[in-house]
């Protein structure tokens, strides 16, 4: 296992010498810096090969596999897609029309035919999946979108394609009780496998701040920039690297991504008994649930009153 500070220590040799990145990835042939206002390109000697001013607050950068291109995603809802062959802008458009933070996560599917963008469209609060085709980058799918009246989906902070496991794996919650004491938010992992969350497995409040921000760094590049603006405030020092992939059991859940027809949903959650826990939609809605052995086929929303269902 490689600690943060040796990834940092490796990534800083690159960056001497070169502009204060926020974000700073290499291929093994290309590297990639950005600054906010400014994309480096860089071949393997650490020659300057092309720059562009396409987009603002553009901090993190991603190669797609399979195929010589690259894509910038800006913090107020924009992406950029760039050609390695040609150094040149392939097709910039905006995802969402809400202006907030746009820095959650993304990814590339295996074969690079897929692109995977957490994105805001009803309110920073609220971030949804897109899914695109990297052959036009149109948007062909959209999971887990809120309305501004229907809140209780999953919330996705970090995607990821696991080579190791050959899959998509989610980091996310699902909001709990607006007017709580507590934090009561469900915090999770999962796999993303036929538009469905799989494999839904619960994990710590701390675990899932820890791992934001380490996918966070990990994401820059473990550059300086993202180390100073994330570690000040959050203590991962003695976090090791991880895929999200690590934490996500067999045994876990299924959280489909609701049909525009459903007017009413519901989670359950396996026990350590075997049992469900049943979150209901609203009091009139006690929700059903399918026992599948080790698996449950169920639809989301937001928990309002719990109570304990066992299969017979």
């Amino acid at each position: 296992m490689i600690s943060l500070a040796m990834h940092i220590n490796i990534m800083s040799g690159w960056i001497i010498g070169m502009p204060n990145f926020w974000s700073y990835i290499s291929n093994g042939k290309y590297a990639i810096g950005c600054t906010g206002g400014t994309v480096y390109v860089y071949d393997n000697s650490k020659t300057e090969v092309a720059r562009f001013k396409d987009l603002s607050y553009a901090y993190v950068s991603m190669f797609c596999p399979e195929h010589n291109i690259f894509i910038v995603k800006s913090t107020v809802g924009r992406l950029a897609i760039y050609s390695l062959e040609t150094m040149k802008l392939i097709k910039k458009f905006r995802f969402s029309q809400i202006d907030c933070a746009q820095d959650e996560g993304f990814c590339f599917s295996k074969d690079g035919k897929y692109f995977y963008n957490i994105e805001k469209h009803v309110y920073a609060g609220q971030p949804a999946l897109s899914i695109y085709e990297t052959s036009d980058f149109d948007r062909i799918k959209q999971l887990f979108l809120s309305t501004p009246t229907d809140t209780g989906g999953p919330l996705l902070n970090e995607i990821e394609y696991d080579d190791s496991k050959d899959g998509v794996f989610a980091l996310g919650f699902i909001r709990g009780e607006a007017n709580s004491r507590i934090d009561s938010n469900i915090y999770f992992v999962a796999e993303l496998k036929d538009d469905s969350l799989t494999s839904f497995t619960q994990i710590s409040t701390d675990d899932h701040k820890r791992m934001v921000v380490y996918k966070s760094i990990e994401r820059s590049g473990f550059t300086k920039k993202a180390k100073d603006i994330w570690l000040p405030y959050n203590d991962i020092s003695d976090l090791k690297k991880f895929k999200i992939s690590d934490y996500v059991t067999d045994t876990g859940i299924i959280i489909k991504s609701k049909s525009e027809s459903e007017s009413k949903a519901s989670i359950v959650m396996s026990d350590e008994e075997h049992g469900l826990i049943l979150y209901d939609y609203n009091s009139e809605y006690k929700g059903e649930a399918v026992w599948l052995g080790s698996e449950v086929s169920i639809h989301v929303c937001l928990p309002k009153d719990i109570r304990k269902y066992t299969p017979e």
